[in-house]
């Protein structure tokens, strides 16, 4: 209809460009503010530079490769997901959630702020961003499936833009601290 083509065309204008920067902001406000992250991926950007493992812009893969990154990536993703509102959806059948019987014609929705801070998940300093929790054995397929709720992974609705965000998350944070370096 043209109120469902209305809508839709503001949610990807709003989805394709404001989720990213919501994300870039809200993750350089939390390196800002932690100094031992930031030292430790400046350290990482650093060493690759010194080694020649990165190109003029970097690559995705080869920001991907960068194990700090990634981490840092997933934990300003989690802290502050980008699309933070409720999305709801409406049960067209009786479902059964979590033992709760939801009737058909229900609004559904999902808090990503709730999700995301889940201690059971996340450990219990969920509400603290902390990028060393992604790496090694601390990082567990339930965060990566949780953290990747932000663009309803997992779902036949998952957001189209998800691959082109991950790129320039991959993209900016080493080409902002690179320019630093040569200024």
């Amino acid at each position: 209809s043209q109120k469902e083509t209305e809508c839709e065309a503001l949610v990807q204008m709003i989805a394709g460009s404001d989720t990213t920067a919501t994300a870039i902001r809200s993750t350089i406000l939390f390196i800002i503010t932690s100094p031992h992250v930031y030292v430790r991926l400046q350290n990482e950007i650093d060493a690759a530079a010194k080694e020649g493992r990165i190109s003029s812009p970097i690559t995705h893969a080869e920001a991907q490769a960068f194990e700090y990154l990634q981490a840092f990536i997933l934990e300003g993703l989690r802290l502050w997901p980008p699309a933070a509102a409720l999305y709801p959806k409406v049960c067209k059948t009786d479902q059964i959630v979590c033992g709760v019987t939801i009737p058909a014609g229900t609004n559904v929705a999902w808090s990503p702020w709730t999700i995301m801070r889940n201690r059971d998940v996340f450990g219990e300093d969920a509400d603290v961003f902390r990028p060393d929790r992604w790496l090694g054995s601390h990082k567990t397929k339930q965060m990566e499936q949780t953290v990747m709720m932000a663009f309803a992974g997992g779902s036949r609705w998952e957001c189209l833009g998800k691959n082109i965000a991950m790129i320039e998350l991959n993209k900016v944070f080493v080409e902002v601290s690179a320019s630093s370096l040569l200024a």
